[in-house]
């Protein structure tokens, strides 16, 4: 043996099994963690643990996330034709300006196009609107589409004839929001509100589970509106066709 080979360096196995398990470790260890924080952060999140504005952006993440892959089903579990309620109301009025609030697929602005009004849908959903928008070059009307959600759309003031919230998960105890939809409505426009009644956690938790609404309390949320029309009956609804009491207001701005 040569004086040089008698000097190399050795690694002893054991110490190199347990380099090779540290780096095993590492390299498992770093995404699992990563997972584990991002799962509690996010939950601490939606509950509201860092904030309104980290609860809002989660719901707004998670919200898109679940849309989009309803809206890219084949078959989705929800009606393809308009909501029969705004048929029903809108049949014998003359056509304006008409805002669609979480439009979704876009069945109903596409309908509302249709008749003549002018109709701007926004949704949190990229591919509800890009069926919207297909939808509509196959009707032969135009329809303006904005991707938003329900607190980053610009609703304007004083700017729609006719606004929509057809199965739409309003907050309705985010009274800056409703302020603000209400602001957005024409004097003597109208407001379509066709909504299940139903709550999904006790009645004095806030915030409230977006859509959440009790009996009767629909029209109150829109004391400076004239009620046109409000009944609440059981129906079969439009999404998952469930056998429920659903809301029907239609509304005047005073």
């Amino acid at each position: 043996m040569t004086e040089a080979a008698a000097t190399l360096p050795t690694t002893k196995p054991g110490k190199a099994r347990r380099r090779f398990f540290r780096i095993v470790l590492l390299l498992l260890g770093a995404p699992i963690g990563f997972l584990i924080v991002l799962y509690f952060g996010t939950g601490f999140a939606e509950n509201g643990t860092f904030g309104a504005t980290a609860q809002a952006w989660v719901r707004v993440q998670k919200s898109s996330f679940t849309f989009n892959r309803l809206y890219s089903m084949a078959n989705p579990p929800f009606d393809q034709t308009p909501n029969a309620f705004l048929v029903r109301s809108v049949e014998n009025l003359q056509p304006g300006t008409a805002l669609d609030i979480a439009a979704g697929q876009g069945r109903n602005s596409v309908y509302l196009a249709v008749k003549g009004w002018r109709v701007t849908a926004f949704d949190i959903s990229e591919k509800g609107l890009e069926v919207a928008q297909q939808d509509a070059r196959r009707a032969g009307v135009p329809l303006t589409t904005v991707h938003a959600s329900m607190h980053g759309f610009d609703y304007g003031d004083s700017r729609w004839d006719l606004v929509t919230v057809i199965y739409s998960p309003l907050q309705y105890d985010d009274a800056q929001l409703l302020t603000r939809i209400r602001d957005s409505i024409k004097p003597g426009g109208l407001l379509l509100i066709d909504a299940p009644i139903a709550m999904h956690q006790p009645k004095d938790r806030r915030p409230r589970v977006p859509g959440d609404l009790e009996r009767g309390e629909l029209p109150s949320f829109f004391p400076d509106f004239e009620v046109l029309q409000y009944t609440e009956s059981e129906d079969s609804t439009d999404f998952f066709h469930l056998k429920m009491p659903v809301g029907h207001l239609l509304a005047k701005k005073r």
